[in-house]
């Protein structure tokens, strides 16, 4: 079994919604890929956790976790069931955790899949992910998939 991460850019248009499902499904299917972390920074990952939600009717032994860079000021009873707070992003001062949490889910990861026009954060751990040979798929990019083992 492998896992998947994600990473996209905050204002990711909702247009990318129905590729993002079909690239998570493909990757269930033809991977093997049984877990998921997604961040909760913006659209990008609002759209992965509905797609991951909808997902899980059809594929019901998948897992997916929120893994948070701080404890948000408002919070559902929902997502205290589906989140993880990394322990060394607790360690490290506030402006690092994001980075620090984005570090951690590339670490337990074998696949990223990405929206990113090349600018930005979300770029740069798309490049980092491939660096430490991650698959990568980037829907910004029409069909690209680079990376590997």
């Amino acid at each position: 079994m492998a896992n998947c991460t994600f990473f996209g850019r905050r204002d990711s248009p909702n247009e990318i919604e129905s590729i993002l499902k079909m690239k998570i499904a493909e990757l269930i299917e033809k991977e093997n890929v049984d877990m998921f972390y997604v961040g909760n920074n913006g659209n990008f990952d609002r759209m992965v956790l509905k797609s991951l939600k909808a997902l899980k009717e059809k594929y019901t032994h998948i897992k997916f976790w929120v893994i948070l860079a701080y404890i948000p000021k408002k919070r559902t009873q929902e997502e205290y069931e589906l989140t993880i707070i990394p322990e060394l992003v607790e360690r490290v001062p506030y402006k690092y955790a994001i980075l620090e949490r984005n570090n951690w889910m590339i670490s337990k990861s074998d696949f990223v899949i990405g929206y990113s026009d090349g600018m930005g954060k979300s770029s740069d751990f798309l490049k980092l992910a491939k660096k430490k040979g991650l698959i990568v798929i980037n829907i910004a990019k029409k069909n690209q998939v680079s990376g590997g083992c």
